[in-house]
């Protein structure tokens, strides 16, 4: 939000197995974003059925194409982002991932 990447009502599309886009689903809900989830075929129904309960959109992918191919659950998530406008978080290349434990979750660990 602070970067202006995010804009009020937007949407937000991330590549998940579950438990990052469990976390987005929250803060969608809260703050009135509406959530897109990308996951492989093999995510557990129970996390699909959570998932849909907070409002998101899951679109299930195949689990055996390759990560570049068109189908997989990163391409699809980065061709929502390119044709809808949508923010990526991007949890698996985000320098804020690593960054949040490095300020919070090793100094907890740490004490």
């Amino acid at each position: 939000e602070e970067s202006g990447e995010l804009k009020p009502g937007g949407t937000i599309v991330e590549p998940t197995s579950g438990n990052t886009g469990l976390g987005l689903a929250m803060a969608a809900a809260l703050r009135g974003y509406k959530l897109v989830c990308t996951a492989a075929d093999k995510i557990p129904a129970e996390k699909v059925a959570l998932l849909r309960a907070f409002g998101v959109e899951v679109i299930t992918c195949p689990t055996e194409v390759a990560a570049d191919d068109p189908r997989s659950y990163y391409k699809v998530a980065e061709r929502i982002r390119d044709e809808q406008g949508a923010y990526l978080p991007y949890q698996y290349y985000n320098q804020a991932n690593p960054e949040a434990h490095y300020r919070s979750t090793g100094p907890e660990i740490w004490r």
